[in-house]
């Protein structure tokens, strides 16, 4: 050894640094003099208890850390003894499987503006209760929009008794084009429909109609402050909305009908460019800049979609028939156009080449001749 004046050699501080810089427990308790790693004779017969294979598996150095942070040993805790091979356990019987008691659900709270998860506990014992609205079928039947229900056979002439007291229906048979009579129709219709068989190639129900004789007719006349549906084809689009343009109806919307066949088959009719599988019907209103009286129109929301899939039907004049829901989003559109409570009032709709026989309540129909 060496005393304090001269200090440690180069060759002392390298035995001093191999012994003192990299140890673990098992060479703490070997060492010949263990006072120099800091254990006194109750530590070093502490550590004896346990064999040096079980030592082995503790972690030195995650115990030298915490005495570093913390100022105090943290003695580890001895491992279970090794045992044999675990001799495999009879397998348990099948535990019945218990009823849900909640579920996770996600909520808004509306005081944070955020979508919140929580659990929501229930009895899987109580009755569900579904309600449905107050309703006396068949006078009173559901909506729609809680499902299709198929009506009940009518036999032929009871049809065609309840189809001539329609109330409140005019069917009448003219040509339609700029010579016909208008003195016979209101000049205060709401809403026109019109349903042209046009001169187009390949259309399934071609007629004679062009976009110019739609131009002929005094449409602004008929409804001057109300609207115009009309079915057109994808070759006339937008001829027929420059048409429209010119008269001072503006496009709002349009409903596009999927036309399937009975075995819920998109129907594919030939075309010129693309296969015809829908038809489109145009919405236009009078300009209410140009004619702000039509402002006051009373209009309501319709919860339907804007495009719908239908099976097509073929009427006695060999054209498409238009679905029943088409009639139904005008009526809704325009509730003032027709009081269903109030019989024997005249209703604000037309309907352009109409077919002979379709009548419905409110409606003037125009069916055209040769």
């Amino acid at each position: 050894m060496c005393n304090d004046e001269e200090g440690l050699t180069e060759e002392q501080l390298r035995e001093v640094f191999k012994a003192t810089s990299a140890f673990t427990m098992r060479k703490a308790m070997k060492a010949e003099d263990a006072a120099v790693f800091g254990f006194d004779e109750f530590e070093r017969d502490f550590y004896k208890e346990y064999d040096d294979e079980d030592m082995e598996q503790y972690d030195d150095e995650d115990a030298e850390f915490w005495e570093m942070m913390t100022g105090k040993r943290r003695w580890p805790k001895p491992l279970k003894a090794k045992r044999g091979p675990r001799e495999p356990k009879e397998p348990k019987a099948p535990r019945e499987p218990k009823p849900q008691k909640s579920h996770m659900i996600t909520a808004y709270n509306s005081d944070t503006g955020f979508m919140i998860r929580k659990k929501k506990f229930f009895d899987p014992r109580e009755l569900n209760i579904f309600k449905l609205p107050k309703h006396d079928l068949p006078s009173d039947p559901l909506p729609i929009t809680w499902g299709r229900a198929v009506k009940p056979f009518v036999p032929k002439d009871v049809r065609a008794k309840e189809l001539a007291t329609v109330p409140d229906c005019t069917q009448l048979k003219m040509k339609i084009d700029k010579n016909m009579d208008f003195s016979k129709l209101s000049k205060d219709y709401l809403g026109v429909l019109m349903n042209p068989p046009w001169n187009i190639d390949q259309a399934p129900d071609k007629g004679n109609v062009t976009v110019e004789d739609i131009a002929q007719l005094p449409l602004e006349t008929l409804t001057p402050l109300g609207f115009i549906f009309i079915w057109v084809e994808k070759e006339n689009l937008s001829l027929v909305c420059d048409v429209m343009h010119e008269k001072n109806f503006n496009y709002v919307e349009n409903l596009t009908w999927v036309q399937m066949q009975p075995n819920n088959v998109v129907v594919g009719t030939e075309s010129r460019y693309l296969a015809r599988s829908h038809r489109t019907l145009l919405i236009f209103r009078r300009s209410v800049t140009m004619f702000p009286d039509g402002k006051a129109i009373e209009l309501r929301h319709q919860r339907n979609s804007d495009v719908t899939l239908d099976v097509v039907e073929t009427t006695k004049a060999g054209r498409r028939k238009i679905p029943e829901h088409v009639y139904n989003s005008i009526e809704t559109l325009l509730p003032t156009a027709y009081n269903k409570k109030n019989p024997g009032t005249p209703g604000k709709l037309l309907e352009l080449w109409a077919e002979e026989g379709n009548k419905r309540a409110g409606w003037t129909s125009i069916v055209d001749t040769p």
